[in-house]
């Protein structure tokens, strides 16, 4: 087990540093962002680009996750057919949806904005689903060969170009929003055209309708669930616009957006997991000891999760108040109004995180059509629950649906998993974790009464280390685990 865990740990960390970096960028710019357009203009860019992650799960068809479950290392031609009939089944699906999107550029722009720069940004917008959805199988085929190298460094230079051009066009040159979606369109095009040599090394311009169908009966049940998932994590953006209206909706999305992004590093490291456990799990799912391994997984997912939840959430208030100039704040004033958002931004994420846990099972087994139960029921949760509170309590209310949520997904998900792959997860370990988290946060909420900014960081430190010794006293460490640390103590 100690060597899978490594193995994993590894490839975590492979995917994980360019693509920390990757999302560092681009949460720096929305930051940047903040300084340069108005709380409105970041609403109105934020609701666009919700339109362009719907459009990319349309145009990748289910593909991506056939494409996944087909892919065998041992068998090198059929997988020239695979990919061929996934990159040229999203390639057509996703030009007739950006077409679509293109043409009624000026009937979109008037429905989801309420500035004139909106038909430009929509022109922009149109063509870049199709752009991400052809570099999806190049990607995928990269993860699969273990190609991780390659894998990171063609999304960081893409990202690097598009944070490049963003800096160009909207901080110089003062394009406004249509600037940031200008950016990303030619920074995508680019991407696409790199990976497009990688449809010309396995090309088999034929169709294997046989292998076509089995991809899409196991891909088709991904796109509800898909599509429930971003109604999970940003469909509470354009509701707060939409349902709080006008330019005070806007200036709320704004608000909401800056904020929901400061938990960012919980997404990192959910994110840098993700990359990692899905090939993980599919080469290791014939291990003897393939359960167990699984089930450890998450007890120290859970583990580095409470550690970030509390350095975040203890700090965050310190966090955007650090000077990056004699005028500017990591975020303006105006917007840390909406800082209490945080730390259910970071459960959620963590939430979200179990969920992508349990969806071992599911793929292992082929029973997809669990996914889009789980993530549907969580996501009419959600848009029902904002539609009724959103008007009342604003953005405030949106965080606490979108975490009720992601709870009622993986809570769905678990359910669903004892019935078909049954992992028997260290609850009673992720419990004295989650006990230890929570008593060192109402700690901090009921006792920390510093004014002194020194003090107060002194504080915080303090209950940061407290975690670590409490679990200890809790009798969380294995005589092995403490074996273990003490060896990479001595290093």
């Amino acid at each position: 087990m100690k060597e899978q865990l490594k193995s994993l740990s590894k490839d975590t960390m492979t995917y994980g540093l360019m693509i920390v970096i990757s999302r560092f960028l681009t949460f720096a710019l929305s930051l940047l962002y903040a300084h340069d357009l108005t709380t409105a203009e970041m609403g109105n860019l934020s609701t666009v680009l919700t339109l362009v992650l719907f459009s990319g799960i349309l145009a990748a068809f289910g593909m991506e996750a056939g494409f996944f479950r087909f892919f065998d290392k041992e068998k090198p031609e059929e997988n020239r057919r695979l990919f061929s009939n996934a990159y040229l089944t999203i390639a057509i699906t996703s030009f007739f949806l950006s077409l679509i999107l293109f043409l009624f550029a000026e009937h979109i722009s008037e429905l989801i904005t309420d500035n004139a720069y909106g038909l430009p940004m929509i022109r922009y917008a149109a063509w870049i689903p199709f752009l991400d959805s052809i570099m999806l199988i190049p990607y995928a085929y990269l993860r699969m060969v273990n190609r991780t190298r390659e894998f990171t460094i063609t999304r960081f230079s893409v990202t690097v170009i598009a944070a490049g051009l963003s800096l160009l066009f909207v901080i110089v040159l003062k394009q406004g929003p249509t600037g940031a979606l200008k950016a990303q369109f030619i920074s995508s095009f680019i991407g696409a055209a790199v990976l497009f040599r990688h449809l010309l090394k396995n090309k088999l311009f034929k169709y294997d309708f046989s292998l076509y169908k089995k991809m899409l009966v196991f891909g088709l049940p991904t796109i509800p669930a898909s599509l429930s998932a971003i109604i999970l994590q940003i469909s509470d953006q354009p509701l707060i616009k939409f349902l709080i209206g006008g330019e005070e909706g806007s200036s709320q999305t704004g608000i909401y957006s800056i904020n929901y992004k400061l938990g960012i590093p919980m997404m990192f490291f959910v994110t840098m997991f993700e990359y990692a456990w899905k090939p993980f799990y599919l080469n290791h799912r014939k291990d003897e000891n393939a359960k167990d391994i699984f089930a450890r997984v998450l007890t120290y997912f859970t583990l580095l999760a409470s550690l970030i939840f509390l350095l975040i959430s203890l700090f965050i208030d310190h966090i955007v108040q650090i000077p990056l100039s004699s005028t500017r704040t990591v975020i303006p004033a105006e917007y840390w109004q909406g800082l209490s958002i945080v730390p259910f931004v970071l459960l959620g994420y963590y939430f979200n995180g179990m969920f992508t846990n349990f969806t071992s099972a599911f793929y292992i087994t082929k029973k997809t059509k669990y996914l889009p139960i789980a993530i549907g029921v969580a996501a009419i949760f959600n848009f029902t629950s904002n539609i009724i509170f959103i008007p009342i309590y604003g953005y405030i209310a949106a965080a606490y649906n979108t975490l009720l949520a992601y709870m009622i997904s993986a809570g769905l998900l678990y359910y669903f998993q004892r019935k078909i792959y049954v992992v028997n997860y260290e609850w009673g370990r992720i419990f004295k974790i989650v006990f230890s988290t929570g008593s060192i946060y109402i700690i901090n909420y009921y006792f920390n009464n510093f004014e002194n900014v020194l003090t107060d960081i002194l504080f915080k430190t303090f209950l940061l280390c407290l975690h670590v010794i409490l679990l200890r006293l809790l009798g969380f460490y294995s005589k092995s685990e403490i074996s273990e640390i003490k060896r990479i103590a001595k290093r």
